[in-house]
């Protein structure tokens, strides 16, 4: 995963053959805020942003990133912002 914007990763996959397979994982603002709904937690824009972040910086590549990481990144952002 690379933490970037919509906009870079559109140009990077336009370098590419349109005819060759990729591997890739996606994750987005939409799938962060169904697991916040899920914990019945609410997080803003910035908060997402923040956890897709965290994601990106610590996750496991052995293991990628599961929902299990998703739930501890949402509840590390909570608890950051909780102490500021």
């Amino acid at each position: 995963m690379q933490y970037q914007k919509v906009k870079d990763l559109i140009k990077q996959l336009e370098a590419l053959n349109p005819e060759e397979f990729i591997g890739c994982d996606l994750w987005t603002k939409a799938d962060i805020e169904s697991v916040a709904d899920d914990m019945e937690v609410t997080i803003t824009d910035g908060m997402i942003d923040e956890v897709l972040y965290l994601l990106d910086k610590s996750y496991d590549v052995t293991y990628g990133i599961t929902w299990e990481s998703v739930i501890k990144a949402i509840n590390s952002v909570i608890a950051n912002e909780l102490n500021r």
